[in-house]
C-alpha cells in the first residue's frame, strides 16, 4: 500500500477511511463493487469472491458485457462473462439504492 487514498476516493459508499495515524478503517457498508481494488496501484486489496485474482490493471470493465457481443467460445470465458454481468448488475443496484436513500435523508 502506498497510502495514495485512491481506494478511499473510489468507494461510492464511503466504506474506506484512513485515520489520523494512517491506518485503514473499513466499515460494514461494502457493496462489493470492487472499485477500491481496480483503483489500487499495488494490488493491496483482496476481495472475498476475487481472492487470489489480480483485479487491478488495464481491464476494459467500465460497463457490463455487451449482450450483442459474440459468446466466448471457451467455457471459462462464457462463465466469466455471465458472472461479471451478474456482479456488475448487483453492484449497480446497490449503489443506486444507496444514493437514493442518501438523497431522501439529506
Amino acid at each position: 500500500c502506498l497510502h495514495c487514498r485512491k481506494c478511499e476516493t473510489a468507494c461510492p459508499v464511503g466504506n474506506i477511511h484512513i485515520d489520523e495515524n494512517g491506518k485503514f478503517r473499513f466499515g460494514k457498508n461494502c457493496i462489493m463493487c470492487t472499485r477500491c481494488s481496480f483503483q489500487c496501484p499495488t494490488d493491496a486489496f483482496r476481495i472475498g469472491i476475487l481472492n487470489g485474482w489480480r483485479v487491478n490493471g488495464a481491464y476494459p470493465l467500465d460497463a457490463p458485457p455487451d449482450e450483442s457481443a459474440p459468446e466466448p467460445k471457451h467455457r471459462h470465458g462464457r462463465y466469466c462473462k455471465k458472472a461479471y454481468a451478474r456482479y456488475f448488475s448487483l453492484a449497480e443496484k446497490k449503489t443506486s439504492a444507496f444514493y437514493k436513500e442518501n438523497q431522501r435523508n439529506n
